[in-house]
């Protein structure tokens, strides 16, 4: 086996590297943006183009866009499994069931129950970053397709903003990975 695609093979078991925003790369950067990666793959970065509504939407290069409100996933384009929803009544403190539309395949108007099941005080680093967070975990299901995860979302305790989550949005996606980085004026 050649390097090349031992490096391939390698990565496939064990997860593509993490974490690549940099100092300097954060410094380039004019707007905000997320890495983001579906389970153990690659990461890309994705920056705000929009605020509408305190829906932020957030791009790619390759035209992959997520839109969260309040550090939820609430849609996805580009996805091999994308999602919407137009709920704005989620919290990370209170129960909730939400329809959400998964586009391909069509299923919609699936009921979701998302629950908070703890919080912790927890330190989030972020590269070079170190940030004090409070840790959300809480329970997202589907009762009729017995799908049940758990979501984590990391609260900066100053700025109330979620500084990253990870998501189980769809039961045929891995979780997706998305760390926050926000550029103030």
């Amino acid at each position: 086996m050649d390097k090349e695609n031992f490096i391939v093979l390698k990565d496939t078991i064990t997860g593509y590297p993490q974490n690549i925003v940099t100092e300097s790369l954060f410094a380039e950067k004019r707007f905000s943006f997320a890495e983001v990666s579906l389970g153990r793959g690659p990461s890309a970065i994705l920056s705000l183009t929009e605020i509408k509504d305190d829906i932020y939407r957030w791009k790619s290069i390759d035209n992959v866009s997520i839109y969260t409100y309040k550090g939820f996933i609430i849609k996805t384009e580009g996805l091999e499994h994308d999602i919407s929803t137009n709920s704005k009544s989620l919290s990370l403190e209170e129960p909730l069931k939400l329809n959400i539309n998964f586009l391909e395949p069509e299923l919609y108007g699936i009921e979701v129950q998302l629950m908070k099941l703890k919080s912790e005080a927890n330190i989030l680093e972020k590269g070079w970053l170190k940030t004090n967070t409070t840790l959300h975990h809480i329970a997202r299901g589907i009762s009729f397709l017995k799908w049940r995860k758990v979501d984590r979302f990391w609260v900066n305790t100053t700025t109330r903003m979620v500084d990253k989550s990870v998501q189980h949005i769809h039961p045929d996606l891995p979780p997706i990975n998305m760390i926050f980085y926000y550029k103030y004026k």
